[in-house]
């Protein structure tokens, strides 16, 4: 017995077509997927470049005093970074077992435990010295501040 050849094509087109098919909708999600992938890439690498660049630099010659410069290095498509503020942090010691008759945790949270710290309510300041803005700068500008060695605290 044998099958007309006319039959054994119209079974086999249609399952190609059918393989075809699904192949198609598995290489077009696949491409979906690919393309969301390269999107969020290039979405990070172009917030990367246009991350704004600083130079700092602590010096003078001052044993109580110093000057720490800040240099907005570019990149210079950004133009200005209207918000730039810097804030002094302290070591990385605990002090939350200071003694109980002495300083006040107030106190102890105010103080700026390490070397330098702005000096308060000079180029904007605040009163305990730790941090300074919002101010703007502009690329391939600076802007000094000063800074002042701490003291000891209680």
């Amino acid at each position: 017995m044998s099958i007309p050849w006319t039959d054994i094509g119209a079974v086999s087109t249609a399952g190609l077509s059918a393989i075809a098919t699904w192949g198609a909708w598995m290489a077009a999600r696949k491409s979906a997927r690919t393309a969301d992938t390269v999107g969020r890439i290039e979405k990070a690498r172009r917030h990367e470049e246009r991350r704004p660049r600083f130079d700092l630099c602590l010096g003078g010659p001052y044993r109580e005093h110093s000057t720490l410069n800040v240099h907005l290095v570019g990149p210079d498509e950004l133009g200005e970074v209207e918000i730039v503020s810097i804030r002094v942090d302290d070591d990385d010691k605990d002090r939350s077992n200071l003694s109980p008759g002495g300083a006040t945790r107030e106190e102890i949270g105010n103080h700026v435990w390490g070397p330098f710290m702005f000096s308060p309510h000079v180029d904007g300041a605040d009163e305990h010295g730790r941090a300074v803005g919002p101010f703007r700068l502009k690329v391939g500008r600076g802007r000094p501040f000063q800074m002042d060695r701490t003291r000891p605290g209680h």
